[in-house]
Formats: structure tokens, C-alpha cells, sequence
């Protein structure tokens, strides 16, 4: 028989209050500890959880509530529990008020994406690369190598007898990684080091690493800049970027360790393959 209005709630209803409450409760303690920086994803899909456990518990709680949001929604009851508890949102505002940006905001955004050769170099502009060969990561251990283009014309990068080479020999070396570092905060940046990690042929694990950061000097507000990692040697060869950079900041001594953004959706979207070649497209320092 349903509960008439001012009755007392039954010892099955007041256990459904206990119940729903306390696992309301252990929800949201998980969900904070666990997962203190939702991405924005997760922070719908909890929150639709939690209103519908939130709207649940007030099913059984006696009275009645009428809610208006915004001349737009009007509930009563469990619904208007849903209501609040979705459209009204205190994570949230703490969230924003955490994250609030500052005069000093620094955030950087780096995409590595596959690419392949030849490269488009504009006229009178400058080709960033970074050759994969072991012993050449070795000996200089960071900057870029670049590729100047003095003409008024574009030119590309490398030479048509080069690329033929690779065309006869059906060489997989003309695929290369182009990386793009956009600077999205306010400030002007003198230096940016990314400092990445290389294994070469079947030598893995962090004890066979070499580590070689790719420099940008400077990276002002609102710009992006690109540079392009060729394997140059007869050995396959992998590569990570990192999810942190050093930068440099003018008027200050100190490096400083910033997160270095990326969009990629699992961890395996950060690693870079490169095929072997025999085409030397940079050449210099000979191959291990």
C-alpha cells in the first residue's frame, strides 16, 4: 500500500535511505581520490552518476521540493534533486578557480605526427631537423640541424637524386616524423628543450637510451614551430617525446620544468617508429 503524506517512512524505506545515501557517499570519496583531475569526459559521466544517485536518495527522503533553474527547468522531488545537482556543479568552480589562468600562464602544446618525404622549404625560410644516427646523438646531444633555403622560390627537401635513390631501392626511410611546438600561453619563451629518448636496432630498455633534446630559441606567444626527426641510418629506430620541457624565461637564470601538452588518446600514440634506410639524407657522421 503506497504511503499516504505525513506518514512515517516504512523499515524498508528508511534502509533504502541508509543505503543510498552511504553509497552516494563511498562514491564520491572514490571518485576524489581516485581521480582527483578528471579529464572532461569523465567528469560528465560522474556527474550524471552521481545525480542519478543523489535523485535516487531523494526519492525517499519525505517532503517535497519544487526547483526552478533559470525560468527554463522546473522540477519537484527527485527530479529537482537531478536538477541541482547536475546543472549547479561546486567541483567545478573549484576547478576553474584552481586552474585560473595567471600573468605568468606558460602552456605548451607539442603534436608528432607521421609524415614523409620530400619537405616544402619557403623561400628564404629554414628546415628544423633532427638526424637519427646513434653516434651523431652521442657526440652532440642537442639543438637542430637545419636546412637554409636562400632563394626566392620554394625548394624541397632532399634532392630529387636522392629521393630517386630511395624510389629505386623501394627504401621505407622517406617516412619521418613531423613534430609541431605551438606556444599557447602569454608569455614569450627564450629557450624551449624537449628532451626526448632514441633506442637504435634491437638495444631497448631506458639503460640503452640516448637522450637528445631538440632546442627552439625563441618560442614568442601565439607561435608554432616545426621540426621534422629522419632516421639517416640502416637501423630501425624508435623514439618517445616527453610529457615535460625545460624552458627559459628572459630576465631569469633558471630552467624551469613545464608540462609539455599533447593530444594523443593512449600512451602507445607517443612513440615513434622509424624505418631503416640506406639513403644518407643528412650524412656527416658515419653510421654505427
Amino acid at each position: 500500500m503506497p504511503r499516504t503524506s505525513g506518514s512515517k517512512p516504512s523499515l524498508w524505506e528508511r534502509f533504502a535511505i541508509f543505503a543510498s545515501g552511504l553509497s552516494f557517499l563511498v562514491t564520491l570519496l572514490v571518485l576524489a581520490v581516485y581521480f582527483p583531475e578528471p579529464t572532461p569526459f569523465q567528469y560528465l559521466v560522474f556527474r550524471i552518476v552521481l545525480t542519478a544517485a543523489a535523485s535516487g536518495f531523494a526519492a525517499f527522503v519525505p517532503g517535497f521540493l519544487q526547483i526552478e533553474y533559470k525560468n527554463v527547468v522546473r522540477a519537484g522531488g527527485a527530479l529537482g534533486i537531478f536538477v541541482i545537482v547536475y546543472f549547479f556543479s561546486p567541483a567545478a568552480l573549484v576547478s576553474e578557480a584552481t586552474h585560473a589562468p595567471t600573468g605568468d600562464q606558460i602552456s605548451l602544446l607539442s603534436e608528432c605526427r607521421m609524415s614523409s618525404l620530400p619537405i616544402s622549404i619557403p623561400p628564404h625560410g629554414v628546415l628544423h631537423l633532427v638526424p637519427l644516427n646513434s653516434r651523431r646523438l652521442k657526440a652532440v646531444k642537442w639543438g637542430l640541424y637545419d636546412v637554409h633555403n636562400d632563394q626566392g622560390d620554394a625548394k624541397a627537401w632532399p634532392t630529387e637524386d636522392q629521393l630517386n635513390l630511395a624510389k629505386q631501392q623501394h627504401d621505407p626511410g622517406v617516412f619521418v616524423y613531423r613534430c609541431d611546438l605551438s606556444n599557447h600561453g602569454r608569455s614569450n619563451i627564450l629557450n624551449v628543450a624537449i628532451p626526448m629518448r632514441f633506442w637504435f636496432g634491437n638495444e631497448g630498455g631506458e639503460a640503452n637510451a640516448l637522450h637528445y633534446s631538440a632546442v627552439v630559441s625563441p618560442l614568442d606567444a601565439g607561435e608554432t614551430f616545426v621540426f621534422y626527426l629522419v632516421n639517416d641510418c640502416p637501423v630501425h629506430a624508435s623514439g618517445v617525446v616527453p610529457d615535460t620541457a625545460r624552458i627559459k624565461i628572459g630576465g631569469e637564470s633558471a630552467w624551469r620544468d613545464v608540462p609539455l601538452n599533447r593530444t594523443y588518446k593512449n600512451p602507445v600514440e607517443q612513440i615513434m617508429m622509424f624505418f631503416p634506410t640506406k639513403v644518407r639524407w643528412i650524412g656527416g657522421e658515419p653510421c654505427e
